[in-house]
């Protein structure tokens, strides 16, 4: 049972003498008393230097039922407790010098397993009894001990040199030179004669069940030692004789094919004719061979095998003795060649020859001392031509591999001072062996396979000649860093199915919204697959769970081809166990990067790091930090990124007191300066978004130098939403405010949000904790923001005020319909009083549970909602359209957006701010309070303003002065004052609102007799007309409706209703689009929906709300 932890991958290297686990007696059945001794001086080192008095085992067995080898059975300890409760009969017995026992009395009476099971092996971990602290093999897989199934068949087991108890056991812990010795023991299960050899070449030979030697090493490169046990062979069981082909069940001798799996002991002969032809068909039957049985073909005839065939390699019959080994191949390096670099050749990662037949592999590796390449180029045995150079500065190492197809994916890894086993950091793609199976063949067609049991671990992978991405939009022009509105998502939860493809076909809505910026969370390698992304692992890889490189490049293009830059989340304030660069320069006695690490800090240097705290004053992490940055803003034209926990990215020792970690550090701001100095060489423009969440000194210093800052305004608008006066200013998300103290008046470098993946959702808090007004019979009416469509105008006043403020701007996904998924709902939709859940899976906006909150499953169950066909929801994404538009559709409406030409008033029950310049002028106004208000506010100038955006309901405001229409209002004096009802705000312009055409909708649905085609526009003031267009074959298209273009409210609607009985009645589905003509004869065409009225005669079809090109104002 493989444990969901983030370990260290780590295999020690020892030359002593001793192992991981060693048990008595050495071999063993199910009804016998075992004692096991770890030692924690061997593998990952997890209790190593662990008190000795709290150790406790975590164990269970393999069975012939497991389905995998981490399908632990009859689990004493795990299954039924948490991993951090100690069990006292499961404490282990310390033996000193960091080893610890624990004694098993009969196997199968211990774990409970009933008769007629078949215990194959032991699983067992030992840890400390938190839980923290989990003692596994080098690789952090569990470890295993095998029973005797058949005691009475020969068996062989080196002892030394040790394998580590894997699954399949693995030779590690020889490290040697030419002329070093190394000792051997091996032992067998019954008396035999006993045999060593090295490299072919028998060094010992004994009687009995125990034999040892010395060897010296006399030359570098592959070593093999074989123990070997004889004794005389049983009697054959199967013969088969004469010519012609066996297929089974037929022609077996006797008519039966022997067992699917051959025992140990047997002989199976296949004795045709002297120079016949025998065919053995195992297509339908597989048969496989044991360790201890043989296969024998005589008098020299052809054998044929179809199917799943296996044939015993370690054991077998010969010239009447049963023969049992074991076998330890393991590696001596050469003295380490030192040579420069070939010219061309990258100082890191992988070059590839121009004619892609091979590839030069570099790895920044300073104080080691040798590394060889293991791959599919050489059936991933290490060999001296596949040892690496270091170059003269003693720094970076390499090898050129030859041979190599073009078009072809290479598995490999290196081998760094004969037994630290890695990936490289470097890579580009990965292979994951607990991980990948989970990728759907859909998100990742044909994934390269992992190569298992040749490696184990994660494997880098390498491609000459892979596919180029033809980029269609190679030369966006990103927008204006000030005025970005950047829609921030998991991947993972926008929708089903969890992949770049999904968000490329979510893209006419969130286009439809208008954003300008898209911010994905992590989407570099990292641990596991069902995460927020913030334990990063390889940063130069694309995580495979969400698809591959060229279809995120898809996506990034696509975007661009709608006017929306992409941000990636980057994750380089720390690196977790799995990622290389740490397990590279690792301090096991400790449990923490090692001091000579060339980019991490031995101890994190600020109180909120999570990880291990890279040194970003170190040169190789500031060389890089500053290639990541190269690789994803060329080769994948990204726009930027947001970077995590960027208050972490220094160097001043404040690991306790978070106070000091705030306050300005110098330090801190030259490191950032110089980031942004790289990325603005590399990808001139593009963004750089810190989440440092600082004190304002600072922040204003690094948004002076360019950077874009979150401003965190979540309490505030929230208290505001929630209808609770007190804590609910949120002048705080001006830069003004901010930033004006320290020079930052004049820039608007503030991304201000009321919601991020990182707080709990407005909504959420609105239902549950809303405030609510309980009067007396002769006062107003009971009034509440926890019911849905009250707590749906809070979200529209929220989106009134926010994204009507100057600088860039977040909202976090499906905020636009007022997300109301607690951050710490779990899998099955229950919302505990605990953050536990916090990065679990959260369900798509069109299946939200109801109810949205409960701490247990309701006894019915839930049920569930598309809070896309909600009206009250629909409002809120209406009014975030219409708001984010303002200032994203038309250019020329930039000056507002960025101004510090300000004014408002924030802190009480009626709040208000004006936004002004020349090219436009804004007022807000509204009532967060629980009763009717009166509010005034001064306009700017006179004359006729728009009432461009409201949440009114029926006649909930009044105008005090002036003359107010359903979308005008004629402003005689500056001073206006509004009669408004509780959640009720207005956003007046000083002129007709002129922004870019969008197609928001456009449907067809069946319904009594007719076709009815629905679309919504808005910014339609160029449009001259529509015309809807009906096909019966896809291809060629009749109009059947015209409707003449208006300038009204954002969100304009139109529908048409066709009766045709043509198309009612028809036999096969029918095709509709719109076409959209501008005042100056140019058109564009909506995509296409369809409709088969003899499907149904109750059915919707929605296109993307996308045209195939955009019309600017």
């Amino acid at each position: 049972m493989k444990l969901n932890l983030t370990i260290l991958l780590l295999i020690s290297v020892f030359c002593a003498q001793g192992q991981l686990l060693s048990w008595t007696p050495e071999y063993f059945g199910d009804n016998a008393t075992v004692t096991i001794t770890m030692d924690a001086n061997f593998g990952n080192r997890g209790l190593l230097g662990h008190s000795d008095t709290n150790v406790y085992v975590h164990t269970g067995v393999i069975t012939n039922l497991s389905s995998t080898p981490v399908d632990w059975r009859y689990v004493k300890f795990g299954n039924q407790n948490p991993f951090n409760v100690t069990v006292p009969a499961l404490k282990a017995t310390s033996a000193g010098s960091n080893r610890w026992t624990f004694t098993i009395s009969n196997v199968r009476t211990y774990y409970g397993v009933p008769a007629g099971e078949t215990i194959q092996r032991i699983a067992i971990l030992f840890r400390s009894g938190n839980g923290q602290k989990v003692q596994r093999n080098g690789d952090g897989s569990d470890m295993y001990i095998p029973l005797d199934i058949n005691p009475s068949t020969l068996k062989m087991r080196l002892k030394s040199p040790f394998k580590e108890p894997r699954f399949n056991p693995v030779s590690v812990g020889i490290c040697q030179t030419v002329g070093g010795q190394v000792a051997i023991n091996a032992q067998s299960s019954q008396t035999a004669q006993l045999r060593l050899l090295v490299n072919g070449n028998q060094v010992s030979s004994v009687s009995g069940t125990s034999i040892s030697s010395n060897f010296t090493i006399a030359q570098a490169g592959p070593q093999r030692i074989v123990a070997e046990a004889r004794v005389a062979a049983s009697t054959p069981v199967f013969t088969f004789s004469g010519n012609g082909a066996y297929n089974n069940p037929a022609n077996w001798q006797g008519g039966q094919m022997p067992p699917s799996l051959v025992p140990s002991g047997t002989e199976v002969i296949i004795n045709p004719a002297p120079g016949g032809t025998c065919t053995l068909d195992a297509t339908q039957y597989p048969v496989s061979f044991s360790t201890g049985s043989r296969l024998t073909i005589a008098n020299n005839a052809n054998f044929i095998i179809n199917g799943n065939f296996s044939v015993p390699s370690e054991s077998e019959f010969q010239g009447g003795f049963l023969t049992a080994r074991d076998t330890v191949d393991f590696f001596v390096a050469a003295p380490t060649v030192v040579e420069a670099l070939p010219s061309g050749v990258a100082q890191n990662g992988v070059t590839y020859s121009p004619d892609n037949t091979s590839a030069t592999l570099v790895l920044y590796a300073p104080n080691k001392s040798s590394i060889v390449v293991l791959g599919d180029f050489n059936d991933w045995k290490p060999d001296l031509s596949y040892q690496m150079k270091r170059t003269p500065d003693g720094l970076r190492y390499w090898v050129t591999i030859n041979g190599l197809t073009p078009g072809q994916e290479y598995a490999y890894q290196y081998v760094i001072d004969c037994n630290l086993i890695v990936a490289d950091y470097n890579s580009e793609k990965i292979l994951d062996p607990w991980n990948d199976p989970q990728i759907p063949a859909a998100t990742y067609p044909n994934l390269k396979p992992y190569p298992t049991g040749k490696a184990s671990d994660i494997v880098s992978v390498l491609e000459p000649g892979k596919p180029v991405y033809n980029w269609r939009y190679p030369n966006f022009q990103r927008p204006d860093k000030r005025n970005t509105v950047h829609y921030e998502l998991l991947i993972r939860d926008y929708a089903q199915p969890a992949s770049f493809q999904t968000i490329i076909d979510s893209l006419p809505v969130l286009a439809a919204l208008g954003i300008n910026t898209l911010k994905l969370m992590p989407f570099t390698e990292f641990e596991n697959n069902n995460s927020w992304g913030y334990y990063p692992s390889f940063m130069f890889a694309v995580d495979k769970f969400y698809g591959t490189e060229n279809k995120l490049r898809e996506l990034i293009d696509s975007c661009h081809g709608r006017g929306i830059a992409v941000v990636l989340d980057m994750v380089l304030n720390h690196q977790f166990g799995q990622s290389p660069m740490v397990r590279m320069y690792w301090d096991a006695a400790s449990n923490k990067p090692a001091t000579n690490s060339p980019w991490f800090n031995p101890d994190a240097r600020h109180p909120f790091n999570v990880g291990f705290d890279m040194n970003h004053e170190a040169p190789a992490t500031i060389e890089f930090v500053e290639r990541v940055m190269q690789h994803w803003l060329v080769k994948f034209k990204l726009d930027g990124f947001r970077w995590d926990l960027s208050k972490g990215f220094t160097q001043r020792n404040t690991p306790t007191d978070v106070g000091a970690w705030n306050a300005y550090d110098q330090s801190r701001v030259n490191i950032w300066q110089r980031i942004y100095n790289q990325s603005q060489a590399i990808a001139p423009g593009c963004y750089m978004i810190l989440e440092h969440l600082g004190n304002d000194d600072e922040e204003a210093a690094l948004a002076n130098m360019g950077m874009l800052l979150w401003g965190k305004m979540t309490n505030e608008f929230n208290e505001a939403s929630m209808g609770y006066l007190a804590n609910s200013n949120f002048q705080r998300a001006y830069h003004t405010t901010r930033w004006s103290s320290f020079g930052g008046n004049n820039t608007p470098h503030l991304v201000a949000y009321a919601e991020s993946h990182d707080e709990e959702r407005l909504m959420h808090k609105n239902r549950r904790f809303g405030n609510q007004r309980v009067p007396p019979a002769s006062a107003p009416p009971f009034y509440t923001t926890q019911e849905l469509a009250e707590a749906s105008r809070r979200m529209q006043q929220v989106a009134g005020f926010l994204f009507t403020i100057p600088g860039p701007k977040m909202l976090w996904r499906h905020g636009e319909f007022g997300y109301d998924a607690s951050i710490n709902m779990c899998e099955n939709f229950t919302t505990p009083n605990n953050d536990n859940c916090r990065t679990a899976i959260k369900p798509p906006v069109t299946a939200m549970p109801n109810p949205f909150y409960s701490l247990a499953v309701p006894g019915g169950g839930f049920t569930f909602l598309n809070y896309k066909t909600n009206t009250s929801r629909n409002s809120i994404r209406d009014t975030y359209a219409s708001m984010i538009r303002l200032r994203t559709g038309n250019n020329s409406y930039l000056p507002t957006f960025v101004t510090n030409n300000v004014n408002f008033s924030l802190g009480g029950a009626c709040k208000w701010q004006i936004i002004q310049s020349n090219e436009l002028r804004i007022v807000v106004v509204g009532n967060f309070d629980m009763v009717q208000r009166v509010g005034g506010v001064s306009f700017p100038t006179t004359g006729t303003w728009q009432l461009y955006a409201h949440n009114v309901i029926g006649s909930s405001f009044s105008a005090i002065n002036g003359n107010l229409s359903a979308t005008t209002m004629n402003v005689t004096t500056n001073n206006q004052g509004f009669t408004l009802s509780p959640g009720t705000f207005l956003v007046f312009i000083d002129r007709p609102a002129v922004l870019a055409f969008n197609l928001n909708s456009f449907e067809a649905s069946v319904a009594a007799g007719n076709v009815h085609i629905n679309w919504q526009v808005d910014g339609e003031q160029h449009v001259a007309g529509y015309e809807v267009e009906r096909s019966f074959d896809g291809l060629h298209y009749e109009v059947v409706s015209r409707r003449e273009g208006r300038t009204g409210m954002p969100g304009s609607k139109y529908t048409y209703s066709d009766g045709n009985r043509a198309v009612v009645y028809g036999q096969k589905p029918v095709y509709y689009r719109l076409r959209v003509t501008d005042q100056n004869g140019g058109y564009i065409y909506s995509q296409t929906v369809e409709v088969d009225p003899m499907q149904s005669w109750s059915q919707t079809a929605t296109a993307p709300a996308a045209l195939l090109r955009t019309m600017k104002p």
